[in-house]
């Protein structure tokens, strides 16, 4: 019954702007406003850093772990120093999935890599709204002078 309604020859210019909204909106879904931020921390404020944002840690002897795909944990051991355990799982030649952890002490940490990404909904709503508009206007402009009406009114009919 709605198929039946929304193909009547009338409603043509209905569906081109439908059709308009939905590419626009399609589109700038994946393309949003995204900001990402990256910056270091040193392991004295280990304490406030967020285990989701850390990228890589530096020790004070030039390594760099990477901690993209791992888990990460911060703990405090028996003897009140602070650890991050990074938590990984491989997958061996049987198909059996091994974990292995590695344990590094705060006093070894030069410095932890993070990335933060943050998405601006304010910026976003008006840049999709704006492109919706002028997109709306485009096709009512388009639409009207391609009419029967507007060559009627040119042929002088």
């Amino acid at each position: 019954m709605f198929c039946n309604f929304i193909n009547k020859p009338k409603l043509k210019m209905l569906r081109v702007m439908l059709s308009l909204l939905l590419a626009v909106s399609y589109i700038t879904t994946f393309s949003s406003c995204t900001t990402t931020y990256r910056y270091f921390e040193f392991p004295e404020s280990m304490g406030q850093v967020t285990v989701s944002e850390i990228t890589k840690i530096e020790l004070k002897d030039g390594t760099m772990i990477d901690c993209k795909e791992k888990m990460i944990k911060f703990e405090t051991g028996a003897d009140s120093a602070s650890y991050i355990v990074l938590e990984s799982d491989t997958v061996g030649k049987d198909y059996q999935t091994y974990r292995s952890e590695k344990r590094i002490a705060e006093k070894d940490i030069y410095k932890i890599y993070m990335e933060r990404s943050e998405i601006n909904g304010t910026k976003t709503a008006i840049f999709v709204t704006g492109i919706v508009i002028v997109t709306a206007l485009l096709a009512f402009i388009i639409g009207f002078a391609t009419s029967k009406h507007s060559l009627n009114l040119r042929l002088g009919g």
